[in-house]
């Protein structure tokens, strides 16, 4: 209603629920809580039984056959597609595959943000642009207009929690 924009009304559009789950998951994979904490407000708003139209589930929006095939690789057992809506079982095995993306696209966080959207695939191709090293001019060329928004959502969704909860990493 007209109100400024402050922390405390920040924190609530931006919340950070499964703060200590986020945290370990981090510390177990050796990422920052921050960037998984941007990649879960853009996937589910922190929803952890939400599903997507194209299947994706819960809090990381883990498709059921990458859920399965991740499963395998990193031992989780029992894994069922309703095992995703578990935050434990999504967050692990949706930071395994953000792990698996930024070590094959070697940290370039736009590629990175492509690969968990749109798939590796495409992510490899859109590498071969001229403009990839520069991750503004990337970011503007990505062809598919829901991937190109995401990278600009989750990119300033990292700004914000850095700044709203970075302190207390």
């Amino acid at each position: 209603e007209g109100a400024p924009w402050d922390r405390r009304l920040l924190k609530v559009v931006y919340p950070f629920p499964y703060r200590e789950l986020v945290r370990r998951e981090a510390a177990e994979w050796s990422l920052d809580p921050i960037m998984l904490a941007a990649v879960i407000r853009q996937e589910s708003a922190f929803s952890a039984d939400i599903v997507s139209g194209a299947g994706a589930v819960g809090l990381m929006q883990v498709m059921p056959p990458t859920g399965r095939e991740l499963a395998r690789a990193h031992g989780v057992d029992g894994f069922s597609p309703a095992s995703l809506t578990t935050p434990e079982v999504n967050l692990h095995l949706g930071a395994a595959f953000f792990v698996e993306m930024t070590q094959r696209y070697n940290n370039d966080l736009p590629l990175v943000l492509v690969a968990y959207n749109a798939g590796p695939s495409r992510a490899t191709r859109w590498r071969r642009y001229p403009e990839a090293k520069d991750p503004l001019r990337f970011t503007e060329r990505i062809p598919i207009d829901e991937t190109r928004g995401y990278v600009k959502l989750v990119t300033r969704n990292l700004s914000l929690y850095q700044v709203l909860y970075g302190a207390d990493q």
